[in-house]
């Protein structure tokens, strides 16, 4: 009887949180890495991929932030997968694609920034 238990339980709890538990750990751990080799690399470091780093943290912050407000989306926890599968992918530059987006249309409506040249 408890076999039969865990053996329901334990696949139904991967199913509902599991996504969530990897997305959040592979998140934080790929792009954790490449950000601590980017730092390491001091003056010599790429400025388009400092930039890149940027924006990724900046933009895995506020979909953190604001997860509670969209969880109850259908297969929310799937398209954030698949956000941060866009954003860590190597040479594509995902994060600078959706922080190009956030300057064009949503910057120019936050009093205080001016766009640098």
């Amino acid at each position: 009887m408890v076999s039969a238990v865990i053996l329901i339980i334990v696949p139904a709890i991967l199913l509902m949180y599991g996504t969530s538990l990897i997305t959040d750990f592979a998140g934080i751990l790929y792009p954790g890495y490449m950000t601590l080799i980017i730092l390491d690399q001091g003056d010599k470091a790429d400025a388009g991929a400092v930039k890149n780093w940027l924006a990724y943290w900046l933009i895995t912050g506020f979909i953190n932030l604001t997860s509670f407000a969209v969880c109850w989306l259908p297969y929310w926890t799937y398209l954030k997968a698949g956000l941060f599968v866009f954003l860590m992918a190597p040479n594509q530059n995902g994060p600078l694609v959706v922080y190009g987006i956030v300057e064009q249309h949503v910057l120019p409506l936050v009093p205080g920034l001016k766009k640098s040249d």
